[in-house]
């Protein structure tokens, strides 16, 4: 896939790593109010946990806006034709996949807290 910078992302550079795959979509507002807490709390676990951010249902340009207004510290791949979304299933935004080195993984779907986050990142890179 390819990042909203343009840059070829290849997943399996994320194989065998603890991951969070956050996805997101421009117009969810619950996704609006998370991302602060995401991009810092990516920060903070940079050399740990790497994190990929999936945007899809929306349109390329509100991808890069809402991108460029409201995160930083990590990849965002655009997934214009919701492959990604499909083959995850997500079935609403956000959503949240933690992935743990050995490939097994849980989700968070909905809004998630700063304090549930860490708690749940810390448990991730733990294991």
């Amino acid at each position: 896939m390819t990042t909203l910078d343009g840059v070829e992302f290849d997943g399996r550079s994320l194989a065998g790593k603890a991951a969070v795959l956050w996805f997101w979509a421009p117009w969810c507002g619950e996704c609006r109010r998370d991302a602060a807490i995401v991009a810092e709390t990516a920060k903070a676990y940079d050399g740990k946990v790497a994190f990929l951010g999936v945007t899809g249902w929306g349109k390329l340009d509100a991808m890069k806006k809402f991108a460029d207004y409201k995160l930083s510290g990590f990849p965002h791949v655009a997934d214009v034709d919701d492959k990604l979304f499909t083959t995850a299933r997500i079935k609403g935004t956000p959503t949240l996949m933690f992935y743990r080195p050995d490939g097994t993984s849980t989700e968070h779907i909905g809004s998630i807290s700063a304090e549930q986050l860490a708690d749940k990142l810390n448990a991730l890179s733990q294991s």
